[in-house]
């Protein structure tokens, strides 16, 4: 090596201890960066929910969680399965209802996570009770026949049509509390109706309301069957069958 190209060398390692910071074993190069992975999982440290609810949206009643840099994500599922970081519903704090996918008996899972990703083991799960109200049912009357069903379950209004010249027999089965019997109202008169209750242990009481106005007859009679032993011992008339289903049972 020539002395030209010794020179060269020599401004060359010159250069590069300089990049470094210095010369010689104590050098320590520049724009070093250290990167510190965050690896621990948020926790949930609370959640409940009420025991029942009414709608599919039930509310939370309480839902916490804890992490040792800060909870960036909160998420309530109906699957033990743990979620994706980039799953759908995640939330920035924490939700205040959750919407369940049915009623019935439904079990939700609460979830936090942090900015790094890190998914918390499932906090303790909750189990609701959801039961949805039954719409109300209006049955129009006015012909004979049987009713089995729209009693069931549901708060039913039965309303009897006048049809002159018609007998109408009606049957209904399920009535219950909530449940209403309408019969037409002539001219503003008083309905003028016959509680028939011979056997107060068969669990059938029949109501029959017969009316002639101007020439006109009308003749409604409607049974209803499947009463408990203690309803139809209490029934003799149209008070006490409203003292037993409730006010304006029979309207």
């Amino acid at each position: 090596m020539n002395q030209m190209q010794k020179m060269l060398s020599l401004v060359a390692v010159t250069i590069i201890l300089a990049a470094c910071g210095g010369g010689g074993s104590e050098a320590t190069p520049q724009g070093q960066v250290t990167v510190n992975t965050d690896t621990t999982a948020p926790a949930v440290t609370a959640f409940t929910m009420p025991p029942s609810a009414a709608s599919l949206s039930v509310s939370i009643s309480a839902f916490a969680a804890t992490d040792n840099v800060a909870v960036n994500g909160y998420l309530i599922t109906q699957s033990a399965t743990p979620p994706v970081a980039g799953a759908v519903g995640w939330t920035a704090t924490a939700p205040a209802t959750v919407t369940a996918a049915a009623a019935g008996s439904q079990t939700f899972f609460p979830w936090a996570k942090d900015a790094a990703g890190n998914i918390s083991a499932v906090g303790t799960p909750v189990t609701v009770t959801i039961t949805l109200p039954t719409p109300a049912v209006n049955v129009a009357v006015n012909a004979s026949g049987t009713d089995t069903t729209s009693a069931v379950g549901a708060d039913a209004t039965f309303t009897f049509a006048a049809v002159d010249g018609a007998i109408i027999q009606y049957n209904i089965s399920g009535f219950g509390p909530g449940d209403k019997l309408v019969f037409p109202v002539f001219g503003g008169a008083p309905n003028a109706l016959d509680t028939i209750n011979p056997n107060p242990a068969d669990g059938i009481v029949t109501f029959n309301l017969i009316r002639n106005v101007g020439g006109q007859k009308f003749d409604i009679t409607v049974a209803l069957n499947g009463l408990t032993a203690a309803q139809d011992q209490q029934i003799v008339d149209v008070a006490t069958f409203n003292a037993v289903f409730g006010a304006n049972s029979v309207q």
